[in-house]
């Protein structure tokens, strides 16, 4: 498996924009006929020429948004700065939106892009369930809305069981348990502060359901949650000071602050296993070099995001929008070569 788990396709061909050029005028003026007929055939190209460009602007162009959970998490910026590529690819403008983890905020942005002509939103939601009014409304305005969550109302949505996502997180940790201690270990989690009912809040379901499940002796000490992932450093300090024996961590915020956390606190031992979930060079750097931070699991965020904007953009058209997939890799150092190569 690669870093890049589906190559951003071109769809210039398929997309390209219908010509709309004086055609019309110059075959006018090489006509043989007589000069009051080719300015009559001038006239006429001229009357209907922007009537067919406008025609074909609004097929071709426009404007699309998205929305995500917070510009603080690299992998949510990723998503966006995606769905933005895929549409200026396409000709069409894409704004992006920050609500900071505030519902309320994004559901007003879905609302105020609504209202300012938008043809599509792709919405990675703070809360599914909590913006479903929002982006239902926004449906029945006749507003394609493509989704990164399963909870709230839209077109289309990225296939992706994110109960399974947080059983795939769980799993370099406990086979790392399995092999290095007896299983009644205590064990500490780092999470995005969102609603249970939300993406991470169901990845974060499922990490913990497979943990009880396959380690019955372990303790689950303490789950942190921020929304800013430069806290992690005294999230983890909070955790050492309060639970000094804890020895598997799970970081789904910044795994290089995690490493230099653990590292600063002298945790960067034999008995202790961190394992993160922001799959990028720096943290394939880390794991490959040995020490602490002994796995972690990978998507290309940036390249769903892409698909999504894709989709969008093929629903608004009353095309047939491809399927939106995602897949997530676990990555140890048994297979580290595989997603970096060392300098």
């Amino acid at each position: 498996m690669k870093k890049v788990l589906a190559s951003i396709l071109s769809l210039g061909l398929v997309f390209s924009l219908a010509a709309c050029g004086n055609s019309a005028s110059e075959s006018a003026a090489k006509s043989e006929a007589p000069a009051s007929d080719a300015a009559a055939t001038v006239a006429s190209a001229s009357v209907a020429a922007p009537a067919e460009a406008t025609e074909a602007a609004k097929e071709e162009t426009g404007a699309i948004a998205v929305t995500i959970p917070t510009a603080q998490s690299v992998f949510c910026n990723d998503f966006a700065l995606g769905v933005k590529a895929a549409a200026e690819e396409l000709g069409w403008t894409c704004t992006i939106d920050d609500p900071n983890v505030d519902m309320n905020a994004q559901i007003t942005a879905i609302e105020n892009f609504v209202t300012s002509g938008v043809k599509g939103i792709v919405v990675f939601p703070v809360d599914g369930n909590g913006v479903n009014d929002a982006t239902q409304a926004a449906m029945d305005a006749g507003v394609v809305i493509t989704a990164n969550d399963g909870s709230c109302a839209a077109d289309m949505r990225v296939s992706e069981d994110e109960h399974e996502t947080g059983a795939t997180l769980a799993q370099p940790g406990i086979d790392w348990a399995k092999a290095n201690t007896d299983g009644k270990l205590q064990i500490a989690i780092l999470a995005p502060n969102e609603a249970e009912d939300s993406h991470n809040g169901r990845i974060l379901t499922g990490l913990v359901d497979t943990l009880e499940k396959e380690l019955p002796d372990a303790e689950i000490v303490s789950i942190q949650k921020s929304t800013d992932a430069s806290e992690t450093m005294s999230l983890i300090e909070n955790v050492v000071q309060a639970h000094p024996d804890v020895q598997l961590f799970y970081n789904q915020l910044d795994d290089t602050i995690a490493y230099e956390a653990l590292n600063s606190l002298g945790y960067n031992r034999d008995d202790v296993c961190l394992i993160g979930a922001g799959g990028n060079d720096d943290t394939y750097k880390l794991i490959a070099e040995g020490g602490v931070l002994r796995g972690t699991i990978t998507t290309d965020i940036y390249d769903i995001g892409h698909q999504c904007g894709e989709a969008t953009i093929a629903k608004i058209k009353g095309e047939t929008p491809a399927e939106i997939n995602t897949n997530y890799a676990v990555v140890t150092a048994d297979n580290v070569g595989e997603f970096y190569t060392a300098e």
